[in-house]
């Protein structure tokens, strides 16, 4: 596993202030560095910014919504490669469909686990530490 000179930046993208919190603190916890946004807007705008190693991005946020951001995200040479793991509070087949069309990596719906949304981090991006928490 490469030794990371700074703790990997991580993007989330809730609009959800509690979730959003708890998010961010879980993440801190596994040892990344967390940029939040509250809508697309602000999630793109953060993305092209600080160019981090995951983005993960609630379905429902503010425009554009999370498949937007998902599908922008993919069409930028500069960060396509980013990972993405959507977030939803709508459950089926579709939405996985949709989501994965879009050019997710993952997607998880709410509520969730801690330990499903550190392994789908963990499955798209295997160098990011897996500390304990």
């Amino acid at each position: 596993m490469p030794s990371w000179s700074r703790r990997p930046l991580v993007l989330l993208a809730e609009d959800d202030p509690d979730i959003q919190t708890l998010l961010a603190t879980l993440l801190e916890r596994w040892g990344y560095e967390v940029a939040v946004a509250s809508t697309g807007c602000d999630a793109l705008e953060l993305a092209a910014a600080r160019m981090p190693e995951i983005a993960v991005v609630d379905v429902g946020i503010p425009p554009p919504d999370g498949l937007e951001v998902t599908r922008r995200l993919k069409a930028d040479r500069a960060l396509a490669h980013v990972p993405v793991i959507l977030l939803t509070a709508h459950a089926g087949e579709n939405q996985a469909a949709e989501g994965a069309a879009a050019g997710a990596s993952g997607y998880l719906t709410k509520p969730f686990r801690t330990q499903a949304l550190r392994k789908a981090i963990w499955s798209v991006v295997p160098t990011l530490p897996e500390t304990a928490a």
